[in-house]
């Protein structure tokens, strides 16, 4: 069995993102909607805390949080 590639987009710095990232961390399926409730517990935790999200238990890394505070200011957006 292969292995599929997550895909990969550029944002308009040119930088890749790689597609499913926060998803995958927080234990949802891609497609699924991440309720924004989920989304302010992990952006409003500190790094190193242990929060309990979607059932699981899941620790803040600085990148975990970072995709969390993204998702919770792009939910402003006009898209």
């Amino acid at each position: 069995m292969v292995a599929k590639k997550k895909k990969t987009s550029t944002n308009f710095y040119g930088s890749k993102i790689k597609e499913g990232t926060l998803h995958s961390a927080l234990g949802y399926k891609q497609g699924q909607d991440i309720p924004p409730s989920s989304i302010d517990k992990v952006a409003n935790a500190e790094i190193g805390n242990i929060v309990d999200v979607n059932g699981k238990k899941k620790k803040i890394t600085p990148a975990l949080k970072k995709k969390a505070v993204f998702a919770k200011n792009a939910r402003k957006f006009n898209h």
